[in-house]
């Protein structure tokens, strides 16, 4: 699953652990800082091994990275 924009981990954390172990939780966001808060809240709430944070503000960048995606490959959750 994709979060963007997911800070520090509001809607990312309770994802992981709906989704539960095996899944892999996305949470990219503008902010080093947030990013760092993320894994420091998935460490305290048990998700650690199922977030990942990236810190990237060109979205360009984050999914051209020579790969083909379809579709379907990605569940995307906007946060505000």
């Amino acid at each position: 699953m994709l979060d963007l924009g997911g800070g520090v981990g509001r809607h990312t954390i309770p994802a992981a652990q709906h989704f539960g172990k095996g899944s892999e939780v996305v949470c990219v966001d503008l902010l080093a800082s947030a990013i760092e808060k993320l894994g420091q809240n998935a460490k305290q709430h048990g998700v650690a091994e199922s977030v990942v944070g990236i810190q990237e503000s060109n979205l360009t960048k984050l999914f051209n990275r020579g790969e083909q995606k379809t579709k379907n490959e990605l569940a995307l959750v906007l946060t505000s």
